[in-house]
């Protein structure tokens, strides 16, 4: 968007009100009146503030370790974001006017906002410590709008230095570097949720604290750039292929800017309209499978919790938005990092009038993602193609998850412990983000390549064949191996939901005789009873059926997950045990 057009819808609204008051209705809805019980149970366990200390901040460069750190940062988000809300409800309350007036004077006390696994420029070098103060990046940005928030709601009760404080802090942190246009940020090209996130807060921040037009003119259109690098990110079938996590983070900071540019535009700039973003935010339903199991390609997880007032927003804008039950809708405090922009958005974007629905569930083809979603009786079938250089990549082209009877039996284990090491050249020596964690096979003894050339070529994807019986997902995967003498490998998953099962069909043409493992994972237990395998994960079980020419055995595989916690993974890895050119496998699971 030019300058011309940005400013004529600029100067055609008028400045959004900068306090917003408490609306005590909010206190009949039981969502809301739960959030603030949940608040009001923390606020009384709450402890001093913990300062941001060298001895955590260093460790970091020392040993990889980022969490030691952030556990004190995000502490502090929580405090703020539970005295905010508390106060803005209950104004007269001395004693949560003083716990905010603190935490907010801590806050802007601290000597940068960034963290320091973020200290980098667009490289990946090291940037100068006399930088680091003035450093923008996701969590600095979302520091600066929770502030600029709190003072939205909480302002005209706190003492006036303290409120002019956070007022100095933003103009210097935030409004004062993005307006010098010799700073350049790596997140204003970086084709993921950075672009939006960082541009989308920092947006915010602009809207409401810049009054100028053609200064607020210069801000907005260096944030619309970064907006337009987020939505370059996505295909046009809308999909974040880095999880539901991150559609959630990106699209939920992107939703807040575009919100806050429609109201001081007078609806003159309205990003709702673009057909892309209608796509991105009809997605949230897909990633939900079943409950609120979802899909866990990338650095994604198996079980979601969404954001209720974004989606009740979203539902406004496009009808066709369905969203999950109620009862996987996230508390208050369940955000580990304490967003706060998207916890207050669940109160004043809660819609009393919204009509739950059951979910209506289809088989979905996803062609920029190249996901494949088979929904059946008992069987829920996801695939994927794509390529191997994707954001938060795993190595995983041509894997699939499968559910049974809502139950996960096939799996991806999702993202691991963030690190040093996990964003470094190491990605791939972690157990996680390997081929070897993935259900696919080891060809000649070789794992799949990092890497964009590394990517599946879909070749055929039905839907509803055979009277609406029959799903079928074909991709041709040799680009995906380093294996120089493999010619071909071609997996076919076929959805029989007449029958009940899923077959896959694994063919390998070597230029001479190789060697194929295939590999299944899961987190439940696997036995083995002559050529079949057996998986159980409570009442259910699953069984895979091989030939003789296959020779199986049960690994054991423990890792550490995104939260820190030891988990095992259980691997049925079926050897073929001959050599051969030519190796047709076919695999019946029921």
């Amino acid at each position: 968007m030019n300058k011309s057009t940005l400013l004529k819808g600029i100067a055609s609204g008028k400045p959004l009100s900068f306090y917003v008051t408490y609306n005590h209705a909010y206190d009949q809805i039981p969502y809301i009146k739960e959030q603030f019980r949940l608040l009001e149970v923390e606020a009384d366990k709450v402890e001093g503030i913990q300062e941001l200390s060298y001895d955590k901040f260093k460790l970091y460069w020392e040993t990889g370790d980022r969490n030691t750190y952030q556990e004190v940062y995000y502490a502090k988000r929580k405090k703020l974001l539970i005295y905010s809300l508390l106060l803005w409800r209950e104004p007269e309350n001395t004693h949560y006017k003083e716990k905010l007036q603190n935490i907010l004077w801590s806050i802007c006390c601290e000597p940068m906002w960034a963290l320091p696994a973020h200290f980098m420029d667009r490289a990946g070098n090291d940037v100068p410590m006399e930088t680091y103060d003035e450093l923008i990046d996701l969590f600095a940005t979302e520091t600066g709008f929770a502030l600029v928030e709190a003072l939205r709601m909480c302002e005209p009760y706190l003492d006036k230095k303290c409120a002019e404080y956070v007022r100095v802090q933003l103009h210097k942190r935030m409004i004062a570097p993005f307006l010098d246009g010799n700073n350049f940020y790596r997140f204003e090209v970086m084709e993921n949720n950075w672009a939006s996130v960082c541009g989308g807060a920092i947006g915010c921040i602009g809207i409401l604290m810049l009054e100028d037009e053609e200064q607020l003119t210069n801000f907005l259109h260096r944030v619309l750039s970064c907006l337009e690098v987020y939505l370059q990110s996505f295909g046009e079938d809308g999909v974040c292929v880095e999880g539901v996590d991150y559609w959630t983070y990106g699209f939920g900071f992107f939703v807040c800017c575009a919100d806050y540019l429609k109201e001081r535009t007078g609806g003159v700039i309205d990003l709702f309209q673009d057909e892309k973003v209608k796509q991105i935010a009809l997605n949230q339903q897909a990633y939900y499978l079943v409950e609120n199991h979802t899909i866990s390609f990338a650095d994604g997880r198996d079980e979601g919790r969404y954001r209720l007032g974004l989606s009740m927003y979203l539902k406004k804008c496009y009808q066709e938005v369905q969203l999950p039950p109620i009862a996987y809708a996230q508390d208050v405090l369940e955000d580990s990092c304490y967003r706060f922009c998207l916890a207050l958005r669940d109160i004043i974007w809660y819609d009393r009038d919204f009509v739950w629905q059951e979910e209506k569930k289809q088989s979905l083809w996803l062609p920029g993602a190249q996901w494949f979603l088979s929904y059946g009786d008992p069987f829920i079938l996801v695939a994927k193609g794509g390529h191997n250089g994707e954001s938060h990549n795993h190595n995983d082209c041509g894997s699939f998850i499968l559910y049974k009877n809502g139950v996960p039996m096939l799996e991806d284990l999702g993202a691991g412990v963030y690190t040093a090491e996990y964003f470094s050249d190491k990605r791939y020596e972690i157990f996680v983000n390997r081929s070897k964690s993935h259900n696919v096979p080891l060809i000649e003894d070789m794992e799949q390549c990092s890497g964009e050339a590394y990517r599946a070529e879909v070749i055929e994807v039905r839907l509803g064949d055979v009277d609406g019986k029959l799903d079928v997902f074909q991709t041709e995967l040799k680009s995906c191996y380093p294996v120089m003498q493999l010619e071909s490998f071609r997996r076919t998953l076929k959805h029989d939901k007449e029958k009940e099962c899923i077959l896959l069909e694994d063919v390998f043409d070597f230029q001479k005789a190789g060697t194929v493992a295939e590999r299944f994972v899961s987190h439940s237990p696997i036995t083995i009873e002559g050529t079949c395998a057996y998986i159980k994960n409570g009442e259910e079980v699953l069984t895979l059926s091989f030939d003789e020419t296959y020779a199986l055995e049960v690994l054991e595989e423990n890792y550490e997950n995104h939260k820190m916690k030891m988990c095992t993974a259980y691997i049925l890895q079926a050897c073929r045990k001959d050599k051969a050119q030519h190796i047709g496998c076919e695999i019946r699971i029921r």
